[in-house]
Parts: C-alpha cells; structure tokens; sequence
C-alpha cells in the first residue's frame, strides 16, 4: 500500500527521513475558545535528529509542527515505534502552543517503512490548573515516513523499503 500519487513525499534535506502525512488537527471547542474548527495539514518539510535511544523527526505543515519521538532498533522490542508525539502550534489559541499525544500505537518492522491509509484519530493533551484536557485531535487520513532509507531512493522522492501497514 502507498500514498495516493497526488499526495506529496517529502524527504529531509540529509535525506534520512521521508514523510507523507494527510489530515488535520481538529480543535476540542469544548476546552479552548477558537473560532477555528481545524487546521490542515499542509506539509513543508521534514528534518531528522538523533538523540541517543531515539530519534526525532520534526514534520513542519502550515499551522503546526509535529515533534515525533522514534524508537529504532530499540532494545527489547520487536518494532520500531512512535512513543510520543508534541504538537506545536505556530500561532496560539486559546492561550495554548503545545500539547502531546502519548498513545499513538505506530509502530513499524525495522526493514519496513510505516504507511497508514486507514483514518486514524489521537487526542492531544495540555495541562491546565484544572489539570489536563484535550485541547484537539489530530486526525490522519494517511500517514506515511521511513527513517534512514536508501538516499538514493528518498533523493527521487520514493520510499525505497516496503510498506508495514498499520491496523
């Protein structure tokens, strides 16, 4: 399974990530006063850090940028997985540019890349006094990304190891 062809991949300037991403960050209006509904997720580009066990991999779209904590080849497991993921608003609502999403259950075999075509939604949490809330949800319609692929492959704009699907 792959991405859509008019959905765009976009590979790090070092090209050790590709990223494909398609969705949203949906406002919880119960919790943060907006009068936005929603911010796309238009995606600008994407840049990889190793920092020790893991890795991170920073998705800039229009409204937000993703902060994605990546275990590779982490002792212990099977699969590589998501472990966290902060999601920073470039302008604030409601008062609010950050929250987290701690549950993502994305995970990938170490010789596959992750794809996920299946609509999948993660609430984002944000302390307040009152404790925490759910400031949105961050909605993915497709979700695609290969952390140190073949360059070669990632330099034309292709994910160079078969996709692990998501369920």
């Amino acid at each position: 399974m792959t991405i859509p062809a008019d959905t765009k991949n976009v590979a790090s300037n070092d090209f050790k990530v590709m990223v494909s991403i398609e969705g949203s960050f949906k406002f919880n209006k119960s919790s943060i006063n907006t009068n936005m509904d929603y911010l796309p997720l238009d995606l600008l580009g994407v840049s990889y850090i190793e920092l020790g066990h893991y890795d991170e991999i920073t998705i800039e779209t229009s409204g937000l940028d993703l902060m994605v904590d990546y275990y590779l080849r982490h002792d212990g497991y099977a699969n590589d997985f998501v472990s966290l993921i902060q999601v920073e608003l470039k302008q604030p609502i409601g008062g609010q540019t950050v929250c987290y999403i701690y549950d993502t259950f994305i995970e990938s075999d170490p010789i596959q890349h992750y794809s996920c075509q299946v609509e999948k939604s993660y609430d984002c949490l944000t302390d307040r006094q009152s404790g925490e809330v759910v400031l949105g949800s961050l909605v993915l319609n497709s979700f695609e990304f290969e952390v140190e692929g073949n360059p070669e492959s990632l330099k034309k704009g292709e994910f160079s190891s078969p996709a692990y699907p998501c369920y």
